[in-house]
């Protein structure tokens, strides 16, 4: 589909948890069919993932499981080694039992997917679906902590609040949490970048924004809150071990904002026509966004259209003030095995990629 860029508006209306609507300017961009559109294909695919979806959810519920959450293509089944029952408190204070599969049974159901393989059983062999890394042990031998031991599984912990809202985490000799992944956060093994609903918040940083990664792969500390808040809300809740707050709680929560669309140039076109040309923001500039606090705008700027931004400078270190960002506590769960389907299965001239199961 084509986007077609428009600068025209119209008014629509916004329910949500609020009890009145609200009524935000929305900007109307057409899209277009190009030549290779086929909405029917696209159909087809999401429904085939919904499909298997469903069959692995009938498979667990028949095997007397459950799971901790599912998304899209994947399952957190709730499974231990020897598969009992497992006693869960949610926010309210109301303790339930739920009962856990043993691993054995999680890999009965990934290996009944195997006659749904579609590839080359030479060059794809076995399931499907595939337990994901995460349920094994990290090879020591491994600097980059990449390396899995697929003979040594380990009991992993799941603190969920939503589908897309979790980290995994197993407990070390001490009962302390050590992460090893976060929905969204970007698998260092992979080549694309992903992120954390809350991704786009960055922190100051001894290094960000002064000297920004040149890519993915490269340091950079203005992220690492992602994890530092999830570690401190498992030790708070469920673990019940000290957590202190981080220094930067206080600090600007900051946003990098990129000029990719002439509707995003615009509202600096009275500041550029009083700035010489090397000074001038340009297309595909970087910005620094500061989020204001609630009623912390400037007097007489519309608090609907504010926001504090400066260009990104190798020279200059944040000084924008706001309030820092915030997570929710989510309810906690414990989870085994996580399933996903085939993903980027026919890149030319790749070998195509199995699909994972946690």
């Amino acid at each position: 589909m084509n986007r077609k860029e428009s600068r025209h508006t119209r008014d629509v209306e916004v329910y949500g948890i609020a009890p009145e609507p609200f009524r935000p300017g929305a900007e109307i961009v057409p899209e277009e069919p190009g030549p290779f559109a086929f909405p029917p294909m696209a159909a087809c695919i999401t429904a085939a993932a919904r499909l298997m979806l469903a069959t692995l959810e009938a498979l667990v519920t028949r095997a007397s499981g459950t799971w901790a959450f599912a998304d899209t293509e994947s399952m957190a089944v709730v499974a231990t080694r020897t598969g009992q029952s497992l006693d869960y408190t949610d926010h309210t204070g109301l303790t339930r039992t739920f009962p856990a599969l043993t691993w054995a049974q999680v890999d009965e159901i990934v290996k009944r997917f195997e006659a749904l393989n579609p590839y080359d059983r030479d060059i794809v062999p076995g399931s499907i679906l595939e337990i994901e890394h995460e349920n094994y042990e990290i090879d020591p031998a491994d600097p980059e902590r990449r390396r899995v031991l697929k003979n040594k599984r380990r009991q992993l912990y799941c603190h969920a609040i939503s589908a897309k809202r979790y980290p995994l985490y197993n407990l070390d000799q001490a009962g302390r949490p050590v992460l090893r992944s976060i929905a969204g956060e970007r698998d260092p093994r992979d080549e694309d970048e992903t992120h954390h609903p809350l991704g786009d918040l960055r922190k100051h940083s001894e290094h960000w924004p002064r000297t920004p990664p040149q890519s993915h792969r490269s340091r950079d500390d203005s992220r690492d809150w992602i994890a530092h808040s999830w570690k401190r809300i498992i030790r708070a809740d469920p673990l019940g071990l000290p957590a202190s707050e981080p220094d930067w709680i206080a600090h600007p929560a900051l946003t990098r904002a990129t000029i990719t669309t002439p509707g995003l140039l615009k509202p600096f076109d009275e500041q550029n026509r009083k700035r010489p040309l090397a000074e001038r923001i340009r297309p595909y500039n970087f910005l620094l966004v500061a989020h204001v606090a609630r009623l912390g705008h400037p007097p007489g700027a519309d608090p609907e259209r504010f926001l504090s931004s400066r260009p990104m400078s190798p020279t200059r270190t944040n000084g924008a003030s706001s309030a820092g960002p915030t997570l929710t506590r989510p309810a906690s769960a414990t989870r085994s095995s996580l399933s996903k389907k085939q993903r980027n299965a026919q890149r030319t001239g790749t070998r195509p990629q199995r699909s994972r199961e946690r």
